[in-house]
Order: C-alpha cells, then sequence, then structure tokens
C-alpha cells in the first residue's frame, strides 16, 4: 500500500474518540493524515465528508481514504454550523417520539455506500470500506445493494465493556497550558506527573502558579472518575489494524505510544495525542 501520498480516513467514534483509534494507528505511518471521524456519527454524515473532504483537497490517485462505515439507525442533521447525531432510532411505544424500521434505514444507508464506490472509483482514489457493524445482505434493499455491501469489510472488535479512570477536563487543561507555557516551559504530561525540571526560579514559579490554578479551580479539575466505557481501547484498535492491512509495517516507536497511551487509560493519567482532525470544513 502506497504510503507516500495522503491519508484521510472517515467514521463514527470507531474512527475519532479521546483516544487513539484505528485511523490514528495507521496515520503515523504515513506523510500526511487527516481524520475526519466524530463522535455519533451516521452514514449521511460519513458520506457527506468524504464529498466534501474531495472538494477541499482535490483527491488524487495518489491519495488514500479509509471509511468504517457505522450503524444504519442513526440520523445526521447539521443545524448552526455544527453536525449533530441522534444515535439509535427505532420504534417507540410513544407515539409522539421518532420512529422508523430496520428496512427503512437499510433504503437509507445503502445507496449511500454505491454512490461513494462509484465515486471513488471513477476518480481513481485510493480506498478501504469497512464497517464495526454488519449489514444485511438477505433483506429487499441488501439484496439489491449486494454487489457493494459484500465488498465491505466487516471489522470485529472485543466490545467487553472496559472499567476505565477518565481525566475531567483534559482538552481544557492542554488550552490553559497552550496559553500560558512559554519555550522554556516542561511539556505538560510532566509537569502534570510532576517529573520536570526548570531551567530558572523564575520559570519554576510560573509552573507552580500553572500547577495551583488546576489544582483550585473545579474547571479545571483533573481528578479521574470511573466510568464504563465499550469503546476499544487503544490496544484493540490496533488488532483493528491487523484487520484493516495486514500488510502495513508498524514502526516500535508506534506501537510503543499505542501501549503507553492505554496503559494511562487505565490507571487514569494524563495522556496526549495530535488528533489530525482537518484544517477547516463546513
Amino acid at each position: 500500500m502506497n504510503q507516500k501520498g495522503r491519508l484521510f480516513t472517515f467514521g463514527c467514534s470507531r474512527t475519532a474518540y479521546r483516544w487513539p483509534t484505528w485511523a490514528d494507528i495507521i496515520g503515523c505511518q504515513w506523510e500526511y493524515f487527516e481524520n475526519w471521524g466524530k463522535n455519533g456519527a451516521g452514514n449521511t454524515y460519513i458520506f457527506d465528508s468524504v464529498i466534501e473532504c474531495d472538494a477541499q483537497n482535490q483527491l488524487t490517485e495518489n491519495d488514500t481514504v479509509m471509511i468504517m462505515w457505522t450503524g444504519i439507525a442513526r440520523i445526521d442533521s447539521y443545524q448552526i454550523n455544527e453536525w449533530s447525531h441522534t444515535i439509535n432510532i427505532f420504534a417507540r411505544d410513544d407515539s409522539t417520539k421518532p420512529y422508523s424500521c430496520p428496512d427503512g434505514y437499510e433504503i437509507l444507508s445503502y445507496p449511500l455506500f454505491v454512490a461513494l464506490e462509484q465515486y471513488l472509483k471513477s476518480k481513481n482514489i485510493n480506498y478501504i470500506f469497512m464497517s464495526h457493524v454488519p449489514y444485511d445482505t438477505e433483506s429487499n434493499a441488501g439484496r439489491l445493494y449486494q454487489n457493494t455491501i459484500q465488498k465491505i469489510k466487516l471489522i470485529k472488535y472485543d466490545l467487553a465493556a472496559a472499567k476505565i479512570k477518565l481525566l475531567a477536563n483534559v482538552e481544557q487543561v492542554e488550552s490553559l497550558y497552550k496559553r500560558l507555557a512559554g519555550p522554556d516551559w516542561p511539556g505538560l504530561d510532566s509537569i502534570l506527573e510532576n517529573c520536570y525540571t526548570t531551567v530558572s526560579t523564575e520559570i519554576d514559579q510560573e509552573v507552580q502558579d500553572f500547577i495551583q490554578l488546576i489544582k483550585d479551580d473545579p474547571y479545571f479539575s483533573l481528578k479521574s472518575r470511573d466510568i464504563v466505557d465499550t469503546h476499544p481501547l487503544p490496544l484493540g484498535h490496533l488488532k483493528a489494524v491487523k484487520q484493516i492491512v495486514p500488510d502495513l509495517e508498524l514502526s516500535d516507536s508506534t506501537l510503543q505510544w499505542v501501549s503507553n497511551i492505554n496503559e494511562k487509560i487505565l490507571k487514569g493519567k494524563y495522556y496526549h495525542y495530535d488528533k489530525h482532525y482537518p484544517t477547516s470544513r463546513l
């Protein structure tokens, strides 16, 4: 697989989450990488994002597009400069609430798969179609569109719930650090783990003031809390990479990076990774 062009990935929280996913791991091996995934996204969002990405970046045969389609029962909408998503809407006993049926969702999603396949082929863009959920090829819509659906690789995850220690307000603390930190400050991770050194008493006092600020202000609290999360941890995504691109060789540094973040998540320690979101989009 050509890793010298640009890589663009698309999907839901299996693609972009609060920790590295298969997309971020694979992206480490590319010269240029953007992750267009979004938590809670449905297939309409994914389809629209690929078209927008092409319009913004003029994709060529040297680029690679990897798409992890998601569950069919998700409704995407765009309101006031932001995509929003409603997940798993099925019939309710209360008739005043939204309702639908599996056949209806298939009719909405499956043509998107077909249309995008034809679109990417027409432009000779390298692509991989996959999904973290199976699609029914025995239904009316499934039989009609089975030529495309059968090409979508099902990525199997271990979905056992993991009890993790989640740090609160990590992004806010990172933002504060970027605003206050000078060029000679130690890294944020070393500050939070109290394993840093400073080059002068002035900078040491600045760092101490920063630490005191995030300790005193509940808005910046970094106290961890136990939560149960069914999303695959980074090591689970590492296993998925082997299914997606079996021939891709990951560097030792990438493997160590994934392992370290996985351990920090389980222990409730601070971790940072570059999310590689698109620089601009609608």
